[in-house]
């Protein structure tokens, strides 16, 4: 579910672009395709969000229409959308699902938290190979209406003489170095563009309606180069990213962390052109307003590629970090 998590991430960014972009809602134009999506080489289960601009006629109110299932989603026959491989032309027809049906759903707010439609499709049906490119294609009465294209990243391991820790120093001032390479197979010139270093923390919530296993995700180290297969510097940050995951929860619950993992991950070029206009953005001559970014033809989104390379171990805490528990996360109770 890895892929999922991202695509939050960047449901975020688009909606803030399709409000930035002046829609007018009484207009007789049609809706805009608002696309995001990752094509994950270290997974088959691809997820794609395929909505479209809100628009609403000139009858009710906008709060009411947006309570309307077809205010934000394509209807179930409404449009096809498939991936396919440019190099061999392998094609897969996706497949729109309720995420909602198994217990994901968006955060409530204007538009309703249930449905919430994804389109996903296996990726083993594509052949592909480092390298090749996943054209995403949206059709609607026969004409594509939105279109983007994802690079097939490397994949990622880990160097022999420097696997991932068992136990990781987060209370550490000391600066900690973790490694990785690409697939020696890894064709000459295809690059990754940015790195994030991460974690998943597995939890397990013991509270009145009794015991629940949480996974939480944890961005230690986010905008790395892509180029340079290392992560330098301190696992700070912890602590305080745990007081604020874990905060609504407090009361009557109990926390244990049997098992942290280290993930890497990385993204193609899409994801450098955004940072680098939001820091074109940024400071005295900025003009307040974040441009919007797009790399999906006939509508506003952002597909791009990604890869990861996963610790499969579970590791723990070094003894001073499992005791900072207690001093840096004071309202939660870790049963010490």
């Amino acid at each position: 579910m890895m892929n999922f998590r991202f695509l939050i991430l960047l449901s975020s960014v688009i909606f803030l672009f399709s409000c930035d972009n002046e829609v007018i809602l009484l207009e007789d134009a049609g809706p805009v395709p608002i696309v995001y999506g990752l094509y994950n080489a270290s997974e088959n289960e691809q997820f794609v969000s395929i909505t479209k601009s809100f628009q609403f006629g000139d009858e009710g109110g906008a709060l009411a229409a947006a309570q309307q299932e077809d205010s934000l989603y394509y209807g179930r026959d409404e449009i096809v959308a498939y991936a396919e491989n440019s190099r061999t032309a392998d094609r897969v027809t996706m497949t729109r699902v309720n995420l909602a049906d198994q217990g994901i759903e968006k955060v409530a707010g204007v538009f309703p938290s249930n449905p919430n439609f994804f389109y996903t499709y296996n990726s083993g049906g594509l052949n592909t190979n480092p390298g090749d490119t996943v054209n995403l294609r949206i059709e609607k009465n026969g004409e594509i209406i939105a279109a983007g294209a994802a690079p097939v990243l490397p994949t990622l391991e880990f160097i022999g003489v420097r696997p991932p820790l068992d136990f990781y120093p987060f209370s550490s001032e000391t600066p900690y170095s973790f490694s990785w390479t690409k697939d020696f197979n890894t064709p000459e010139g295809l690059e990754i563009g940015t790195y994030e270093l991460g974690f998943d923390i597995f939890v397990t919530e013991t509270g009145p309606n009794g015991v629940q296993d949480l996974k939480l995700y944890w961005a230690a180290g986010t905008e790395l180069d892509g180029g340079s297969d290392v992560f330098r510097g301190r696992l700070g940050g912890f602590y305080d990213f745990l007081n604020g995951a874990l905060e609504d929860r407090l009361d009557g619950f109990s926390y244990s962390i049997p098992a942290v993992r280290l993930v890497i991950t990385g993204g193609d070029e899409s994801f450098n052109a955004y940072r680098e206009l939001i820091l074109a953005n940024r400071g005295i001559t900025s003009t307040g307003e974040l441009p919007p970014f797009s790399n999906v033809e006939g509508g506003i989104g952002l597909y791009g590629g990604v890869t990861q390379l996963r610790q499969t171990s579970d590791a723990g805490f070094t003894p001073d970090a499992a005791d900072a528990l207690k001093d840096r996360c004071p309202t939660i109770d870790f049963g010490l």
